[in-house]
């Protein structure tokens, strides 16, 4: 007599796709033949030599519990049991074959976008060689013209516009090209990272919906090869970027509505393209344009009031507000002068937010910056501010924007380096990834806690709303900037030095309130009840490993509020509570290890 249950547990271990995908015969054989080869190797049974009859009666009761009617014809019966026991649809073989060709293909995008790159570098080696000799034959000019006291004005000004435009520009160039090879190559790692198998069987998966466009994507070289050459020109999406996400922002994304979304994205004013065609064709409507929307929108009055209500950047405020004054009086090479160097100095209070500090200030330039923080987290506009911005910046600080520059030309920059100011503070005000944005939502939440989710949950477990919100915070280390430090909110509610950035926001007693709730009797109570509540029996569970991490995070998390009731004269009784709670999920962790191991 078969041992179902014994059949059973290996039937469920072997669908998984961790295991399925180690089998070469499913990427091999057709439905009927993989039906056969699963029947074989997990229910005892050999459809090459057992009769068909045999066969469909021994999985109709190893399986009864599913009740799935079995046909009676053999072809359709082994096709049920791929359906309705390995869980598939598709053929693997198939898909996997659909997977690879694709990703062969974008093999060879990436090594035509690289010898793209390598001609345009060849372009910038040639255009750099003949600059360098024509710097040469200007120096060889201007000394033979000195020594004859002639001048040699012109050629000193040509000799400028080389070292300060021209050699800068090409040096850009260069850097951008070594950029975007970088990135190709770390596209090509993370296709190559792809467990093609794995993917294969998921899309055969018959939980996988048949209208999944998406089900074949594996890399963004198939949204626009254009991303992927430094040609791509991100200067008008940076100016833009939040027109485009409170467009963005309009539609739900579990209720989306593509046609709506399609209807108006035609109506969108600031699609990208159409204003860089619009630049490439007249500067001057290109100018208009700007000029237009920063007075619509009002721009001059966001940056002041938002740069009034940021921490970080409020001590620009009166600088910023006498750049602006100038650019409403059309003081503009003054406006451009001051506002290229702030612009550079709220990418220093970046770094520093994300705790990225230089040893020598004189070697942190703005490009030291951008790459440090590009380094530590992907910044959206690094593109821009890291090649193109730098020259503007440099043009500035070199004098060489001028009342002698044409009009037109220095009204486009002052309203370019407006909105990538514009930008800049944007960020400070809605980039999630800043330590600071997830403990003053968590401030928000806590106030209104007894209306928001947290209610709901409280409800649920007869608990206190506050509560259920101080441990969400505490716990949600995963979603922090620096995932590598589950401490950021815990250091943020116990931590002195932050104490002045909740009283520029007005809402300190709430962080006292949440801080002398941290560190009471009962809070602590509910920590070890909610941890003990989501633990698994041991051994009975794939997630120890999970588990284990989750546990060790816990301590990591307990240790510091220890060290803070010991140094701030926090009652015993409380500190008594932490110490038992930490070594009891100490405990936890050494069982959980052994029941891996």
């Amino acid at each position: 007599m078969l041992n179902r249950e014994s059949i059973l547990k290996r039937c469920l271990a072997y669908i998984a796709h961790e295991n399925l995908s180690k089998m070469e015969y499913i990427y091999q054989y057709d439905k009927v033949d993989i039906a056969k080869q699963f029947i074989k190797d997990t229910m005892e049974l050999d459809p090459h030599t057992q009769s068909f009859e045999d066969i469909r009666k021994n999985v109709c009761y190893i399986v009864s519990h599913m009740r799935i009617e079995f046909p009676d014809d053999d072809t359709e019966f082994y096709n049920t049991v791929f359906n309705r026991l390995l869980f598939l649809e598709g053929l693997p073989r198939k898909e996997y074959e659909i997977l690879n060709n694709k990703v062969q293909g974008l093999y060879q995008k990436i090594d035509n976008l690289k010898a793209q790159i390598r001609a345009k570098e060849t372009q910038i080696k040639t255009s750099e060689n003949e600059n360098e000799r024509l710097f040469d034959a200007l120096e060889r000019k201007i000394n033979m013209l000195r020594s004859k006291c002639q001048s040699f004005k012109n050629e000193l000004q040509q000799k400028e516009t080389l070292a300060v435009e021209i050699f800068p520009k090409l040096d850009y160039e260069g850097r951008k090209c070594r950029h975007y090879k970088q990135l190709l190559d770390a596209e090509l790692v993370e296709i190559q990272s792809i467990d093609l198998r794995k993917k294969a069987l998921s899309i055969c998966s018959s939980i996988t919906s048949e209208d999944n466009n998406y089900k074949y994507y594996i890399s963004s070289l198939e949204d626009s090869e254009a991303v992927f050459l430094p040609d791509c020109d991100y200067s008008i999406s940076v100016k833009f970027a939040k027109e485009m996400n409170k467009f963005i922002e309009r539609f739900d994304k579990f209720t989306f509505d593509e046609e709506a979304f399609k209807e108006a994205s035609l109506a969108y004013p600031y699609h990208s393209n159409i204003i860089e065609s619009l630049r490439n064709n007249s500067v001057v409507e290109y100018r208009d344009f700007l000029a237009r929307y920063i007075q619509e929108k009002s721009i001059c009055d966001y940056i002041i009031e938002n740069v009034n209500n940021n921490h970080v950047i409020n001590k620009r405020l009166d600088v910023l507000k006498g750049a602006l004054e100038n650019y409403n009086s059309k003081q503009y090479l003054s406006f451009v002068n001051i506002a290229a160097i702030q612009i550079e100095g709220m990418f220093y209070d970046y770094c520093f937010e994300m705790d990225i500090q230089p040893k020598k200030l004189n070697s942190f330039t703005i490009n030291t910056k951008l790459d440090r923080l590009h380094d530590k987290q992907a910044f959206n506009a690094y593109e821009y501010f890291a090649f193109d911005f730098p020259l503007i910046r440099n043009k500035v600080a070199h004098g060489l924007l001028t009342n002698g520059e044409a009009i037109i030309e220095i009204e486009k920059i002052a309203h370019e380096t407006l909105l990538d100011l514009q930008y800049l503070v944007y960020v400070f005000q809605t980039n999630k990834k800043f330590p600071y944005s997830s403990p003053l939502e968590f401030i928000e939440a806590y106030k209104n806690s007894n209306i928001n989710g947290y209610a709901f949950h409280a409800k649920l477990n007869n608990t206190d709303p506050k509560d259920e919100c101080l441990y969400s915070h505490i716990k949600r280390y995963r979603y922090n900037i620096t995932p590598h430090d589950p401490l950021n909110n815990l250091q943020w509610i116990l931590n002195p030095m932050y104490d002045d950035v909740y009283q520029f926001y007005e809402i300190s007693k709430e962080h006292e309130e949440t801080r002398n709730r941290l560190l009471s009797c009962d809070f602590i109570q509910f920590i070890g009840d909610k941890i003990n509540k989501y633990l698994p029996p041991r051994g009975l569970s794939s997630h120890d490993e999970e588990i284990v991490d989750e546990l060790e995070t816990w301590v990591q998390l307990l240790q510091p509020i220890i060290c803070y009731c010991r140094d701030n004269n926090i009652s015993k009784e409380v500190i008594k509570k932490v110490i038992s709670l930490k070594e009891l999920t100490e405990n936890n962790i050494t069982c959980y290890k052994q029941s891996i191991y």
